[in-house]
Formats: C-alpha cells, sequence, structure tokens
C-alpha cells in the first residue's frame, strides 16, 4: 500500500503483502483504484483443475479451535490454533489463513469468468477474457523478448537536457512506472467539492525507507541481495557484468538519496504534515530540475497552478537526484524502474528472477506462483468495474447486500450512542463527532455506476501493449479529475476484492461484494458470528474517521480544526496507552512492532470489535441469541471476530509486516482488542489475572 494511498483511504485487511508488478506492497498498492489479493489462485492455478474447497460452515469452525488452550489465556490459538496445524504455508504463499481460502474460492470463480468468451458477449466481456489471454500467451512474450521495452530505454538513453528528462519522467508514469515521485488526484484538503492534483514520495522499489537506511543484519542482507538481483536483471537485458554492476551501484544511491528524504510511517499519519499548496511558480523555485509546466502539459494538466506537495523536502531531493548534472544515476534508476515494474510482462528468465529476489528473499515465498494467478489480478487491476460487474452477476446476492446494509446502519447508530455516553469529550466536540458520523455514506457490494472502458483497445495478441493502453487510459481519467468535483460515488476498490476502506477525504465506508464471503460473512448464516467478522470489519472502517489521522478532517471530508483542546489532550492520552500496548508486542524473538506506526490500525481494531458487539445486541431477535454449537452468541461473535483471522506467515514477511505494514499481525490484532474488552472477560469467564484480561485497558470509542 504506497502511503498516499494511506493518506486518503484506510484500508482494513491489508496486512497481507503481495508481489504486484514488481514491487512489493501491503495491499492496494494504487490510489487509483486497486487493494491486490494476496493469494489470488494458489491451488486453483497450478496448470490443473484441483478439486474445489469444502463448502464454508456458517459459523463457528469446531474443527479450527485448540482446546489444549484456555481462551482467556491466548484467545488467538484457542480460536485458531486447529487451523493453524492443520493448514500448513504453502510454497506458492508466504502466508496462509482463513483469508487466503476466501482469495482461493474468489480466484477461482473470477479465473471462470476471464477464461470464457461467451457468444455475443459485450465489449466487457470481451475485454476482460482477451486481456486475460494476452497475458497467458506466453509463447507470444517469449518470441517478443525484451523488444516491448526498447521505446522506453531508447527515450532514457537519449536523454541530455532538464526537458528530456521532464517528458521521460512524465512518460514513465503514465505508463504506471514509477519515477521519482507519485502523481494523484484527490479532493483539496481545504475544499473537497474540488479535485486537485497532489504530488507525493514514491519513486522506491523496496517495500520501505528503511531498507535503504537502517544498518542491522537483516536490511544490511536485503539491501546486498537487492543490489546483486539488480546486477542479474540488467544482465539479463544484455549488460555485461562490470556495466550491470556500475549501474546496480548507481541505482542504490539514487534510491538511498530518496529514501532518506521520504517521511516515516508514523510522519504520515499526521494529515496536518502533508498539506502544502504551492503555485507552479513556488514549485519551479524550490525544484528547477523539473521543467513544471512541460510536465503538467505532459501528463494532462496544462492548465493546473497549483498543486499539493504533500513532503515539499521529498520533491527537493527528488529533483536534486534528477538533475542533468547528475544523468548517469538517473538514467541507470529509470532505466531500472522500467525493467522492474514490468517484468512481469517479459519473458520468464525475468519473471521467474524477480521471484527469487521478491518472493523468496524478501517474503520467504519458496515457489513461484502460476502464471494465471497474476493474470486474473491483472485484469481485477486493470479492468476492475469490467470484471466486477460479471463477478457481482454471478456471486453477490441482493440479501447479502441488504442484510450487511443494514449492519453499517446498526453499527454506525452503536457508535453514536457510544460518542453519547464518553465522560472525557466537551459538549461542542461532541456534536461535531456526531455531525461528521451523521454524514457519514455506506458503500455496499458495487458501485451505483461502472465506468465504461469500451473505447480501450485490447488486443488478444499484445500482452504489453494493453497493460500500456490499459494504464495510460486510467492516468488520462484520472487526470481529467481534476478541477473538477469529486465523483462521490467513485470506488477505489473493485467488486470483487477481499477488502474494505474508508475514505478520509470523503467521509465513507465501503465494503466490496469480494469481501462479504465467509470469513468475514456468511449468507444467511449466524448472526452474531457474521458481527464478530464483518461487523468488526464495519466498525474498524467507521473508526478510521475517528482515529489519531481521520479526526482530523470534519463530515465533509476537510482537514480543518474542530476539537476543544482539552478533548484533544484527553484522546491523546487514551491514543498513548494503545501505542505503549502494541509496542510491546514481538511476532519473532528480537523483532518488536512499532506501536506509533500501526495506531490508527490498532485504534481501528479495537474499535471495531466494541461498535460491533454493541451493534449486536441491539439488533439480535430471541431465536438468533440461542446457544449455538455449544456457544453463547456472545462468544459466537468473538469466534467470528478471530476465525476470520486465523493465518501464518514465514519469518521473512513476519520481519517485512513489522517493518512496513501499518497493520499488526492477525494475533495480535485479534488479543490486543479482546483483552481491552470487559464484555470479552464476561464472555469466557476470565478471572481478572488472565493474559486476556489487561489491567490497564485502552479504550477511546
Amino acid at each position: 500500500m504506497r502511503l498516499a494511498f494511506c493518506d486518503v483511504v484506510k484500508v482494513c485487511l491489508a496486512g497481507f503483502a503481495v508481489v504486484v508488478g514488481g514491487a512489493v506492497h501491503g495491499a492496494p498498492a494504487a490510489p487509483v483504484g486497486q487493494a491486490a489479493r494476496s493469494a489470488p489462485i494458489a491451488q486453483a492455478a497450478r496448470g490443473e483443475q484441483p478439486a474445489p474447497p469444502a463448502q464454508p460452515i456458517a459459523g463457528v469452525d469446531i474443527a479450527s479451535l485448540d482446546r489444549s488452550v484456555s481462551p482467556c489465556d491466548d484467545f488467538f490459538q484457542y480460536a485458531c490454533g486447529g487451523w493453524i496445524a492443520s493448514h500448513p504455508i504453502p510454497p506458492d504463499e508466504a502466508v496462509w489463513g482463513t483469508f487466503s481460502e476466501l482469495e482461493t474460492r474468489t480466484a477461482r470463480q473470477l479465473r471462470e469468468l476471464v477464461e470464457t468468451r461467451p457468444p455475443g458477449a459485450d465489449a466487457d466481456r470481451r475485454h476482460i477474457a482477451d486481456l486475460y489471454a494476452s497475458c497467458m500467451d506466453v509463447e507470444r512474450i517469449e518470441r517478443r523478448d525484451i523488444q516491448p521495452l526498447q521505446p522506453f530505454l531508447r527515450e532514457i538513453r537519449a536523454m541530455s537536457t532538464r526537458a528530456d528528462v521532464t517528458r521521460v519522467v512524465a512518460a514513465l508514469q503514465r505508463a504506471g512506472i514509477t519515477a521519482l515521485f507519485d502523481l494523484y488526484p484527490w479532493p483539496d484538503l481545504d475544499d473537497p467539492n474540488v479535485t486537485i492534483a497532489e504530488i507525493y514520495q514514491g519513486g522506491l522499489a523496496l517495500p520501505d525507507p528503511g531498507y535503504y537506511l537502517n544498518r542491522d543484519g537483516d536490511s544490511t542482507r536485503i539491501r546486498e541481495a537487492y543490489r546483486a538481483h539488480i546486477v542479474r536483471m540488467l544482465k539479463l537485458l544484455g549488460d555485461t557484468e562490470s556495466a550491470a554492476s556500475a549501474d546496480a551501484a548507481r541505482v542504490l544511491r539514487f534510491e538511498t538519496a530518496l529514501a532518506t528524504a521520504s517521511m516515516q510511517r508514523e510522519e504520515v499519519a499526521n494529515p496536518l504534515a502533508l498539506r502544502h499548496p504551492m503555485s507552479l511558480a513556488q514549485i519551479g523555485a524550490a525544484v528547477p530540475a523539473i521543467d513544471w509546466p512541460l510536465y503538467l502539459r505532459e501528463t494532462g494538466l496544462a492548465s493546473t497552478t497549483a498543486l499539493n506537495i504533500a513532503q515539499p523536502d521529498f520533491l527537493a531531493a527528488a529533483g536534486k537526484s534528477a538533475d542533468v548534472k547528475n544523468l548517469p544515476e538517473l538514467k541507470a534508476y529509470l532505466r531500472w524502474q522500467v525493467v522492474n515494474r514490468m517484468a512481469p510482462l517479459l519473458p520468464a528468465r525475468f519473471v521467474t528472477e524477480q521471484h527469487a529476489f521478491r518472493g523468496v528473499t524478501l517474503t520467504g515465498t519458496r515457489q513461484q506462483k502460476p502464471r494465471s494467478s497474476m493474470c486474473v489480478d491483472q485484469v481485477d487491476l486493470l479492468l476492475p468495474d469490467a470484471l466486477g460487474k460479471a463477478f457481482v452477476e454471478a456471486h453477490f446476492s441482493p440479501r447479502a447486500k441488504s442484510e450487511v446494509e443494514k449492519m453499517v446502519v446498526a453499527i454506525r447508530a452503536a457508535m453514536a450512542t457510544s460518542v453519547r455516553g464518553l465522560d472525557w469529550m466537551s459538549a461542542p466536540t461532541r456534536e461535531r463527532t456526531l455531525a461528521k458520523l451523521a454524514a457519514l455514506r455506506g458503500k455496499v457490494g458495487y458501485p451505483e455506476h461502472w465506468r465504461d472502458d469500451s473505447t480501450l483497445e485490447i488486443r488478444r495478441d499484445d500482452a504489453f501493449g494493453n497493460v500500456l493502453r490499459a494504464r495510460e487510459h486510467r492516468f488520462a481519467l484520472d487526470m481529467k479529475k481534476v478541477g473538477r468535483p469529486p465523483d462521490r460515488g467513485e470506488w477505489f476498490m473493485s467488486a470483487p476484492t477481499a477488502n474494505a476502506y474508508y475514505q478520509l477525504r470523503a467521509n465513507d465506508v465501503n465494503f466490496p461484494a469480494g469481501v462479504l464471503q465467509p470469513p468475514f460473512y456468511y449468507d444467511g448464516g449466524d448472526a452474531a458470528y457474521n458481527f464478530g467478522g464483518i461487523g468488526a470489519v464495519i466498525g474498524h472502517e467507521i473508526t478510521h474517521g475517528f482515529d489519531n489521522s481521520g479526526r482530523n478532517y470534519d463530515g465533509q471530508g476537510r482537514l480543518i480544526a474542530w476539537w476543544q483542546p482539552a478533548d484533544e489532550a484527553e484522546f491523546q492520552k487514551r491514543a498513548e496507552c494503545i501505542v505503549e500496548q502494541y509496542g510491546s508486542y514481538s511476532p519473532l524473538p528480537g523483532v518488536k512492532l512499532n506501536g506509533r506506526a500501526t495506531l490508527a490500525e490498532s485504534i481501528a481494531d479495537n474499535g471495531g470489535a466494541r461498535l460491533a458487539y454493541a451493534g449486536m445486541l441491539a439488533t439480535l431477535t430471541p431465536a438468533q441469541s440461542a446457544n449455538r454449537d455449544g456457544f453463547t452468541a456472545a462468544q459466537r461473535y468473538f469466534l467470528g471476530f478471530s476465525q476470520a483471522w486465523c493465518s501464518h506467515a514465514t519469518d521473512e514477511l513476519t520481519k517485512m509486516r513489522a517493518q512496513t505494514d501499518t497493520h499488526t499481525p492477525p494475533k495480535f490484532q485479534v488479543n490486543g482488542a479482546v483483552s481491552n474488552m470487559p464484555r470479552f472477560r464476561e464472555a469466557f469467564s476470565c478471572p481478572a489475572d488472565a493474559p486476556m484480561v489487561r489491567r490497564n485497558a485502552c479504550a477511546i470509542w
């Protein structure tokens, strides 16, 4: 997940690292619309047709329990230990969980959709089938070799002036290739009824600035492996050993300069630090290495006279690195970004080498995924509405949409009740909080209007060209938003995506159809269990509007100070409790979580669990409240909350998450929240000194 996406869209389920187009991200990577799935097909796409997974049960999975452990000692192990013991991590995965099973089922459904082109199919169905077929045409990709890269490589080699550099940077960004920084359209922080262009830090091929800067053994080892990986990739392009080694050193120096100037995760959580509106003249004076009027013309923003620069120090550093006096390093960096980003569309030797570093070294994934997995993801990423419409028609029921919409209403009402009862909040702040909550929109399943991509050219014999045309098409549509009112009906995830998010600058929560499946939601299943699963996700996203970052925005999405100083101090005191709690957790020996970097997600985990429980109590019928499967409704709620997250990961991925992810690992996500809840203690009759009962419980909402 890129930082800009985090700034505007708070993603719920982003703790599953993925390799997408040559970069490792912790969830939806691009703010233009996608949260990538971590295990798109796994066993479903290995060249044969495996047996379908067992039909999910509509409630507590008894076989997943580990009854040798008391729920009061380690609730995650009690709820999930049986599942973890019987579900080893597949060799082509770095993490495996009940969430992965959801993705596997969804991916099988998507593959069935993209592998067929029904007679008389409309433009959308033809597009998704042809895009997938072109991606799977490995024989043609092998024959074309690196020829599709040559136009980019020639332009980079020919750079000699500031105008040349500007044109190449803009062209690469239009093509979805990382180049120096990122350019996004977002609602204006001061006037969310207008879309502005925003420049955000980017340009790194490793997952986090710390990989370039930290001096610990793991970071040093990964840096050296990364350098060697660049050398091997450049040799695959035809470079000699000496030329590849020299350029790899240049790339590392260049990216290290960008990393040094980058904001850290905990700094990005402060939206006030990201508001720097600047005129074109101010930007030109601060970063003269780029011809800004030319850059804006090349990116379709010729009439734009001002932008928001989220991190001015970073942009200045990027501009310094991009000066024509630094052409050898700049050319090496841009050339590397091209091959790194486009590797999945190149011959197998590039794909294999990229997996050797990004799969094995970074995440501990022993085996490469089948190509069909990447190709389905590509269709979802590039044609989200075309694929989403087909998925919804085939696999999402009106009943599920209606039931989840009612849950959103119930949980939002539970938060209103909670806010009215807070003894630490003054009346003026309470009134503004309730007003923002009342203005919050809940979107369930899919967008009201599907995007029309019928004019996009997709050819069954042109995998590389299809991706470039689709990326440039999407980039152009995004840049056309600048200067216009935002489309409040737009979604930033495709309908099949197993994820959810809160949009800070629009004050809405969004739950795609893909996540409204087991283990989060059982259509017609046990209501208590569903509240623990998707209900806690709903509460989580609603809480994001009032976490350490979201509380700075009002009900219309404006970044504005509306808290009374005394209330702000009380909030910070309670937030610090959460920082200390989660900062004490160690997922592996010698590896600590950063409680400040994960604060927003931890606030949402705790608030979501509390609010969903309250929403359940307010809505369960007597029949739904009765004991079931040997558990009370309260116990089933907490089991639903935990069993949605049953999973385990490789040590490599666990270390990477601790350094890069704003979410805590599932074990601490579950245990951290329930240990703060008196309702959990009551449900399982835990003694006051039990590990799952915190003496100084943390609570905000």
